[in-house]
């Protein structure tokens, strides 16, 4: 209950790393009572009972869009907490499409791991290949562009990571035909212009677990 409103906090099942309680936990060890799930369906019928939803993770949810849009279109005041891009710098697609049915977007950055500068780009530190791997600040740190294009800043990617999205394109290699054809037919890159904010914090740690947990933060009413 918050301000005689009362609030649905919404977290992915598949984070485990602080354990296996129905709590969202923080990177200052702040927990909070939520429901965890694998898909937002599994809260339809408990979401009537709530004035406020709150997504976690929200990239990792498959029926984001269906549900933020039904919920904000009930009267709920629904906010999301997503990640809009993979480390390789590609978009997760169901963050992109509802961010045209919000009606505030706010983009946070970190603080860059190597030179301290603004981040907006993630490196993953685990050699780990698939897309979906939860971790913090043992997985992922937070780089800004011209550190994110060092050719050794990922020398846990494989050499198609490393010329597709970290190196400028004069330095990439050719691509094989059918791999230019799937990009070309692949859907446009949605960009945003969005206010960059910084929240203040006492250690660069928190920055990077904040552009973790929090690079995207959407609000539907």
């Amino acid at each position: 209950m918050a301000a005689s409103k009362k609030c649905l906090l919404i977290k992915y099942k598949g984070d485990t790393r602080y354990g296996l309680e129905p709590t969202l936990s923080t990177h200052d060890d702040v927990h909070m009572a939520a429901k965890s799930v694998l898909t937002l369906g599994e809260m339809e019928n408990a979401a009537w009972h709530y004035d406020v939803i709150a997504i976690d993770e929200g990239q990792f949810f498959p029926d984001l869009v269906e549900r933020a849009e039904q919920w904000a279109n009930d009267g709920k005041h629904v906010l999301v907490s997503a990640l809009d891009a993979t480390f390789q710098r590609t978009p997760f697609l169901n963050v992109l499409e509802v961010i045209p049915l919000a009606e505030n977007v706010i983009k946070l950055t970190a603080v860059c791991s190597d030179c301290h500068k603004p981040a907006s780009f993630t490196k993953r530190l685990s050699a780990e290949t698939d897309l979906q791997v939860v971790g913090g600040a043992d997985k992922y740190t937070a780089l800004c562009r011209t550190c994110f294009q060092k050719p050794d800043a990922h020398p846990n990617a494989s050499r198609g990571i490393t010329d597709c999205a970290a190196l400028p394109a004069s330095k990439r290699q050719p691509q094989k035909k059918s791999s230019r054809l799937a990009q070309e037919n692949a859907p446009p890159n949605r960009r945003q212009s969005l206010e960059a904010l910084s929240r203040p914090s006492n250690t660069i740690e928190a920055h990077v677990e904040q552009r973790r947990k929090s690079l995207q933060a959407l609000t539907l009413r």
